[in-house]
């Protein structure tokens, strides 16, 4: 991955804003990136836009921005999550949700704060935190109203995947920071209303690592179904549970493994697959 730094954070228009919420990673469950909405935006007044306001955050940005009731919100490498008001470009809040672990050696990648999206239900924020936990935000203030620990930072884990709200329930990957080392690689589900008990499905046995989730699971709600995309690792061996390079079709209750299909093995070690987050669409011919 090539590191670009992007200390500034602007909005570019030459007209009035609308403000029609982003709400989560890709707009949506189905990850469609589409607003049907939108009808300023085009190819020709595109070239007409102008900077209305610039914000500084201080440090790199590796988060998508979440828009909900006028206000930004994302996060950065320096580990603050950032309110912003998407009018004026001011600061309303900010909060601390850690960083990742200093690397062992100088060619791993650095440590880094935030890279998760958020999402925004009613007055709280869920974002991920550079230090592989998920917080529930205060949305006035940007106080911690809880946190949960997901992985060890100190062992190269890290929250790469966004936060995704389906049925009350929140779902999120976890994988490594940079494969250096690679760690064990599990998809959590967690309950806002009992945060500290989340439900955590890993996708290789004990003892063993690979299979980072560090896409973002997509939410099929016609199906009841969660599906996710694994990264590299060591060893592919479905039957054994080394599901290292495969999308896998999860049960949103319990994330058993429903269905799955797997890189061939020769190709599973280049992160052909796991860095991609799953799209759903349905052909013209009305296939899913």
């Amino acid at each position: 991955m090539t590191l670009k730094k992007f200390l500034l954070f602007t909005f570019l228009f030459s007209f009035r804003m609308q403000a029609e919420d982003w709400p989560m990673y890709l707009k949506d469950l189905a990850h469609s990136s589409y607003n049907a909405a939108e009808t300023t935006l085009g190819i020709k007044s595109i070239a007409n836009l102008r900077p209305s306001w610039t914000y500084s955050a201080g440090a790199s940005l590796g988060s998508a921005v979440t828009l909900s009731s006028g206000i930004l919100y994302f996060g950065d490498w320096g580990g603050n999550f950032n309110a912003v008001d998407a009018q004026r470009g001011t600061l309303l809040w900010k909060s601390f949700l850690g960083k990742a672990a200093s690397p062992a050696a100088s060619p791993c990648f650095p440590s880094i704060g935030v890279s998760s999206q958020a999402v925004v239900i009613g007055n709280t924020v869920y974002a991920g935190g550079g230090d592989s936990a998920v917080y529930g935000l205060d949305k006035s203030n940007g106080n911690i109203v809880w946190r949960t620990p997901l992985a060890d930072p100190a062992v190269g884990s890290y929250l790469w995947s966004s936060i995704v709200p389906y049925q009350n329930m929140l779902y999120v990957g976890v994988s490594s920071l940079g494969d250096c080392p690679i760690v064990r690689g599990a998809i959590a589900r967690i309950d806002p209303q009992n945060p500290q008990t989340p439900l955590v499905r890993y996708v290789v046995p004990p003892d063993a690592t690979g299979g980072g989730i560090w896409s973002t699971p997509v939410i099929d709600a016609d199906t009841n179904t969660v599906f996710v995309t694994t990264a590299n690792g060591d060893r592919q061996d479905a039957p054994a549970g080394f599901w290292i390079g495969a999308i896998l079709k999860l049960d949103p209750e319990t994330l058993t493994n429903q269905a799955s299909y797997l890189l061939p093995e020769s190709d599973s070690v280049t992160d052909l697959i796991g860095g991609s987050s799953p799209t759903l669409f349905t052909t013209t011919a009305g296939t899913p």
